[in-house]
């Protein structure tokens, strides 16, 4: 009885999804946000402290631990603690260029098609002792407009004070 409640709700939801879906005209839109700081440092110590992941719960006021090495294809989980809650994600490396310093992962929800989503980080010298660092988000999914509509607020906040704390950390 309980698995055809299960299943039942599942259909009900999927069916929900669908009508969204369809009466959305869903186009595969993908929604992004920029942001960027300039920091009074130079690039490579700048890249240093970005690709220094082991070391951000010590920084980053919202993430409390990181596991996994920031390389191409590999998996690195992300505990994150926001207002109190903590979640964790993970997400797969899918570009890592120490010479251009660029820095991408993604990650998505279960199937994909719900929400998935992508973090790009670069480093640009803007003179010898000043760089600038440069975070795109991009969110794209079934559940994208939805999830922009309530998380877009908070989202761009906790990007503005990673990309102070790294500054900070970057300049001492």
């Amino acid at each position: 009885m309980k698995r055809l409640q299960i299943l039942l709700v599942g259909l009900v939801l999927l069916a929900f999804l669908g009508i969204a879906w369809l009466s959305k005209g869903y186009s595969g839109e993908i929604l992004t946000s920029h942001t960027f700081v300039e920091i009074n440092a130079p690039a490579e110590k700048v890249w240093a402290v970005l690709t220094d992941t082991g070391s951000y719960p010590q920084w980053n006021p919202y993430v409390v631990e990181v596991t996994g090495i920031p390389k191409v294809g590999e998996r690195l989980k992300i505990v994150e603690q926001i207002n109190g809650k903590r979640r964790s994600h993970n997400v797969l490396v899918t570009s890592l260029d120490s010479k251009e310093r660029q820095l991408a992962w993604a990650g998505s929800t279960v199937p994909s098609a719900f929400l998935k989503w992508g973090e790009s980080f670069g480093v640009d010298s803007i003179d010898p002792n000043h760089s600038r660092l440069v975070v795109i988000r991009s969110t794209q999914g079934l559940l994208a407009q939805m999830y922009w509509k309530y998380y877009k607020t908070r989202d761009l906040t906790v990007y503005r004070e990673f990309v102070e704390a790294l500054k900070k950390k970057a300049e001492q």
